[in-house]
């Protein structure tokens, strides 16, 4: 530890992206409390909203048997899923191992596609009224969001020439390309819908919700 220097607000000024740098911790009450602070943080710099909705759980270990504290406990981070347009991310899960969705990819996430008109306009509505940074809770969980995986993996050219096969598969698959060429590609909040990811047709008519 004596290699390092603790970050300072001055570190910060001086770089920008020490804003934004990941951190490492030890339990997943710190991560999920520093994710949580992270995407307000993120979400006003960029110029948008945090979106978020329920995890669903069916069984809740150590859960309190008041249910007025139940309610009260499930409103803490870690009961959400957050989205955020225009933000780093990994894969948690292994998606869909042969084209390169697997627990640990590197991700940006990039869109969102609402469920219904219902949700759409409420997406909407809150958009138009509150201010930057604020968290838009959603009552279920959207349709899908919108992933491109970075590009930026390894400069070996084995696995540039893998990523590039990756992309090439995933073409067919995506809902939009972005500006750099990347595909973008649905990720569906559903266990079932994430095992067969491009089994599953892929509705279209619905809002976009991206970075203008």
């Amino acid at each position: 530890m004596s290699l390092y220097k603790p970050l300072t607000s001055r570190d910060v000024q001086q770089d920008p992206s020490w804003q934004f740098a990941p951190f490492l911790v030890s339990t997943n009450r710190e991560k999920v409390q520093i994710s949580h602070l992270q995407s307000i943080q993120f979400a006003h710099n960029q110029r948008t909203h945090i979106i978020r909705w329920p995890n669903k759980y069916s069984n809740w270990k150590g859960a309190p048997e008041e249910e007025s504290e139940r309610m009260a406990a499930a409103r803490d981070p870690a009961f959400f899923q957050y989205f955020v347009p225009n933000a780093p991310a990994f894969i948690t899960t292994n998606l869909n191992t042969s084209l390169g969705l697997a627990n640990g990819t590197q991700i940006t996430i990039r869109s969102l596609i609402p469920s219904s008109k219902e949700q759409e306009d409420f997406i909407t509505h809150h958009q138009h009224v509150q201010p930057y940074g604020t968290v838009i809770t959603l009552q279920e969980p959207p349709y899908a969001i919108g992933i491109t995986i970075n590009p930026r993996i390894s400069s070996t050219r084995s696995l540039r020439k893998r990523l590039s096969t990756v992309e090439q598969k995933l073409q067919s698959h995506s809902i939009g390309i972005t500006a750099e060429g990347l595909p973008i590609i649905p990720i569906f909040p559903d266990s079932s819908g994430m095992q067969s990811l491009y089994a599953k047709p892929f509705r279209t008519g619905t809002k976009d919700f991206s970075i203008p």
